[in-house]
């Protein structure tokens, strides 16, 4: 099995987690995870095949580690994809001038220049940091993946005497949910979330992301002409706000592995909702652009023409092609990234066809 298709398996990638933290035993790996031992034997034997681990025996044990040295055909890969995706982009004369990234951490900082040095010195001399969102005026995209889902956002729970905020309190030296009574602001947000939803029963909980508008509108106030896109989990408010969804859509992650207590892995683990396109819609009017295209990750990719681009990018390596539309099914896959991903496009000062957006266009739902 190629290394590529031995980690487009979650538990597989959960399992490598599990080793960077040193050699472990079949039963040592199985604990931390919410799989069986017999299948973390399986799944092991796959990426042992793979060469990305490696057994030794202790007594009647085999204890597991990771092999680096299989990891450079993924490195190999990640370099051919790059070179190749930037030819393509040179080739339709499509290189950005400039391309400036909002990261406020200085490692992560960088640890990006240090990766493009290596990988792509072609467009190094390309990239800025930016501490805030820009203020000189430009033309040009505003991209955002899976940034507005980790926006802060406030709990809450409806009952019928009135709306609670969910807060952190503490509980015998346990940290836990508190709940206080909501202000004006976040009752009346939640009054009209009601309306848009049919009715919730008695302690209802969900959460809500007053900052959106203001944060939207700072990073795009400096964009003269062109266009805003955004691409998160996330559904449209009718939807997001269902009666049966009564525990919200706040999730957590540790080590690829996904939970619902926020108050584990403290300062470990990522926090993060949903996001309500509705309200991202209604921020686009605010901060003056046309919504433009609201669809889904499946079919703005095939609006695209992803499979047009992957026969371009593999060449006439076919190997190389099966493995590229391998990993375009896990980002297309009905009822997983490819419909729980959406992608909407704000424009401004520009009328340009979007053609990610021409194949199903979901504006009405909103």
């Amino acid at each position: 099995m190629h290394v590529l298709d031995a980690l487009g398996n979650p538990v597989r990638r959960a399992i490598l987690q599990e080793l960077r933290g040193g050699p472990r035993a079949v039963g040592e790996i199985a604990a931390g995870l919410p799989v069986s031992r017999p299948a973390v034997s399986r799944h092991l034997r796959v990426l042992e095949d793979a060469g990305l681990v490696q057994a030794r025996e202790e007594g009647a044990r085999n204890i597991y580690s990771i092999r680096m040295q299989g990891f450079a055909s993924v490195r190999e890969f990640v370099d051919d994809f790059w070179d190749t995706a930037l030819a393509r982009l040179e080739e339709l004369g499509q290189l950005p001038k400039h391309y400036w990234i909002l990261e406020v951490s200085a490692d992560l900082r960088e640890r990006q220049r240090a990766l493009l040095r290596e990988r792509l010195p072609q467009v190094s001399a390309r990239v800025a940091w930016l501490d805030r969102p820009p203020e000189v005026p430009f033309d040009g995209i505003v991209f955002a993946n899976e940034v507005l889902d980790a926006l802060p956002v406030k709990r809450f729970r409806w009952l019928a005497g009135g709306v609670e905020e969910l807060g952190v309190g503490l509980d015998d030296g346990r940290i836990v949910w508190a709940a206080r009574p909501a202000n004006s602001d976040l009752t009346q947000a939640c009054q009209q979330l009601y309306a848009a939803s049919g009715g919730w029963d008695e302690g209802y909980v969900s959460e809500y992301c007053p900052r959106m508008p203001a944060w939207t509108r700072a990073v795009t106030q400096s964009l003269r002409q062109g266009a805003a896109l955004w691409f998160d989990y996330g559904l449209p408010r009718a939807q997001y706000y269902l009666p049966e969804r009564h525990d919200g859509t706040l999730v957590c992650h540790y080590r690829h592995r996904a939970g619902s207590d926020p108050f584990v892995n403290v300062g470990l683990q990522d926090i993060t909702a949903w996001v309500d396109f509705t309200h991202l819609a209604e921020a686009s009017r605010d901060a003056g652009f046309e919504l433009a295209g609201f669809t889904t990750q499946a079919h703005f990719l095939a609006g695209l023409g992803i499979d047009r681009e992957m026969r371009l990018a593999a060449g006439d390596d076919q190997n190389s092609f099966a493995r590229l539309a391998s990993q375009a099914r896990q980002l297309m896959l009905p009822g997983e990234m490819g419909e729980r991903f959406k992608a909407m496009a704000w424009l401004r000062g520009v009328d340009v066809p979007l053609s990610g957006f021409g194949l199903l266009d979901l504006r009405h739902t909103l």
